[in-house]
């Protein structure tokens, strides 16, 4: 048994959320429960619990003072429901953090209905279950008081908004950016990028152009003055207008398709190939007993979407519609799904951790190529991070003869000596897996290999 503290949960100094035997705990100081009370007595809440727009918790015993010192003895714990698979909001799609922004903004209205409301707009105080927002942090809701004004406003704007008016009106994938700076994106930097016709557009010039000025001090003093008369219906038309502004922001259009935003669009397979490959995958998937899978490359979700009576499913690309393609999909399925926009490149030179999940399987499909010879990481290396994931998988080898792999080569000299078939294989045995089966899927350049971990 160990106690670990969670590392983000550090700036409210009425509480902080913590790890115990593989549990998530809430801790309470006592001098500040009084303050959240309502939350364990008003049926407001248990209706909140029960809709599953609040994260379900209750109270429990303290033990936790004896085995910390960083609890006394008077403080009260929270027993937490645990989302097993995660995201982060710099990992979200465009139109999952349009989801998240919109329950935000429902949540809060919601709470001022019944006399409470949030202290702060932190995107990380949601997380997705069953493909659905839900809130997560219970120190973050307070007692209304008449007047008050919005405080989580600004932090709105940074971790919602600005993101969502980055991508909607100029196609700039916002991930890298707010992974850069995790309070998301400055409301005076976005301000720079739009045009003067722009800006005098009502939701620019009112959440945007006139925003920016008040990050500057001077302007402070004068915006708290004004904000004393910030009655609960003016507090409840900016959340609206603004949920107004959120819900018509869209994909921006772009004339030209991308080349690997639609899988199914751009096939380096034929029509048979292709069917063949889909068969091979969904076989394994579905005749396995595999609950938990994981896809890395997953693209617009072809092929992790193939297999049916699954627990969870979880995708990494790198391109950000193919995972907004997928998370809007996901929300018409049964398993819980996560998507990601990630860098995989990162993750596995170890700048990321990915998350603590047993997956029963990984899928790696025309992916080590691009890991190879676009981002130059020894095969090596690939392979013991797609190995460290699963027991059970299946790796494409897409050959240097194949098309794809002579486009990637035709700037760069070939100096990828460990890239070969048969070195794929031994480098499996080595990290002690076995090949289950090796299926071509076109002639002398496609292939996928099944894996199992040896039993020892």
């Amino acid at each position: 048994m160990k106690f670990e503290r969670i590392k983000t949960s550090f700036k409210d100094p009425d509480g902080f959320v913590f790890n115990y035997d593989g549990n998530i705990y809430r801790c309470i100081r006592s001098k500040s429960y009084i303050k959240y009370i309502d939350i364990f007595n008003n049926s407001f809440f248990d209706k909140l619990f029960e809709k599953n727009k609040i994260i379900n918790s209750k109270l429990v015993d303290n033990n936790f003072h004896l085995q910390t010192g960083e609890i006394e003895k008077n403080d009260k714990i929270v027993f937490h429901e645990k989302i097993i698979v995660n995201s982060e909001p710099c990992d979200w799609p465009f139109d999952q953090l349009k989801d998240a922004a919109i329950f935000h903004l429902d949540l809060e209205i919601l709470l001022l209905d019944n006399g409470y409301c949030l202290k702060d707009a932190s995107a990380r105080n949601i997380m997705f279950k069953d493909n659905k927002p839900i809130f997560i942090d219970l120190l973050s809701i307070e007692k209304y008081l008449p007047n008050t004004f919005w405080r989580g406003q600004m932090q709105f704007y940074y971790e919602f908004l600005n993101p969502l008016l980055l991508k909607s009106y100029f196609d700039i994938d916002y991930n890298i950016w707010y992974k850069s700076n995790k309070d998301g994106i400055k409301t005076s930097d976005i301000n720079k990028i739009f045009t003067f016709f722009q800006k005098i557009k009502p939701s620019i010039f009112f959440h945007v152009f006139l925003p920016s000025f008040l990050e500057k001090k001077e302007f402070t003093l004068k915006a708290d003055i004004n904000k004393k008369n910030f009655s609960i219906e003016k507090y409840k038309f900016l959340l609206k207008s603004l949920k107004k502004i959120i819900k018509k922001l869209k994909l921006k259009k772009i004339q030209k398709k991308r080349e690997w935003s639609n899988y199914s669009n751009f096939l380096p397979y034929n029509e048979s190939e292709m069917d063949r490959k889909k068969k091979i995958i969904k076989f394994f998937l579905e005749n396995n007993n595999f609950k938990n899978l994981i896809d890395l490359g997953c693209n617009d979700g072809v092929f992790i979407f193939l297999p049916s009576n699954k627990s969870n499913l979880v995708g990494y690309d790198i391109n950000h519609e193919c995972i907004n393609k997928c998370y809007l999909q996901s929300k018409t399925r049964k398993e819980n799904c996560i998507f990601k926009v990630k860098n995989l490149s990162e993750l596995i030179t170890g700048k990321k951790e990915i998350e603590e999940i047993d997956y029963d399987a990984c899928i790696s499909l025309a992916l080590v190529h691009h890991l190879r010879i676009s981002c130059n990481i020894p095969l090596n290396l690939i392979l013991k991070f797609i190995l460290s994931l699963s027991k059970n998988g299946i790796i494409e080898f897409i050959d240097k003869r194949d098309e794809q792999c002579e486009k990637l080569l035709n700037l760069k000299k070939d100096t990828y000596d460990d890239y070969y078939l048969d070195n794929l294989l031994k480098i499996l045995e080595t990290y002690n897996f076995k090949t289950k089966k090796i299926s071509e899927i076109k002639k002398n350049k496609r292939f996928l290999i099944e894996y199992e971990k040896n039993q020892l």
